[in-house]
């Protein structure tokens, strides 16, 4: 429970909802009074902590009970995805259950400081799900909600990057789309990173590719 110590016990950025807007121009050290935690960029975790904070009154109960909703709420998303990628609801249904008990996701759920990792999950699976669903190809509306919630996805965790892969071999792979048609349904995707990319250096200070910069 160290990080749950450092990122929300003993940080003060996250005990009022009004810092927000703070958190996403600041790494995650921000507010905290521990400084040897590295400053990362990953906003959206930090401020779901300022909601569970103004939710529960800093009662550690709630914060574990957001994270427990959260899996739920990722393990249906699995199940959504699954019914259109495997075309098989009961083959979809295995998945989610699946993945909803596998206890390899314990720490994710259990720590809440790992709660990145259910964020980034989230958000990636519904921007499949609604990528899945757009009807002009790598256009349209369906295409713009499906970029923001990507964005969000890595506002929440980075190994959210190589979601522009998935899109990738899911075209090539999956829907058998030719080579230059699997590019642009990738590059809405591709530019989306690219400002992620921007963002955190711009406020870490520092090269993305780099060691952390000064916070």
């Amino acid at each position: 429970a160290w990080d749950d110590l450092a990122f929300i016990r003993d940080s003060s950025i996250v005990k009022r909802m009004a810092n927000i807007p703070e958190i996403f121009t600041n790494s995650v050290r921000s507010g905290s009074t521990h400084r040897d935690v590295l400053p990362y960029y990953r906003p959206m975790p930090i401020s779901s902590y300022a909601i569970d904070h103004f939710l529960w009154q800093g009662r550690p109960g709630g914060f574990h009970f957001t994270n427990i909703l959260l899996h739920v709420a990722v393990s249906l998303l699995v199940y959504l995805t699954g019914c259109t990628v495997l075309r098989s609801d009961k083959a979809a249904l295995a998945a989610g259950l699946l993945f909803a008990v596998h206890p390899v996701h314990a720490e994710a759920v259990a720590y809440v400081s790992a709660r990145g990792d259910l964020l980034c999950a989230f958000f990636l699976l519904l921007s499949f799900f609604l990528y899945l669903r757009s009807p002009k190809g790598p256009t349209g509306p369906h295409v713009l909600a499906a970029c923001l919630l990507f964005l969000c996805a890595l506002l929440s965790k980075e190994v959210a990057v190589l979601f522009s892969a998935v899109i990738f071999l899911y075209e090539v792979i999956v829907r058998r789309t030719g080579f230059r048609k699997a590019v642009l349904h990738t590059i809405p995707f591709v530019i989306t990173t690219l400002l992620f990319l921007f963002l955190r250096t711009l406020v870490l200070s520092s090269g993305t590719w780099d060691g952390p910069g000064p916070a």
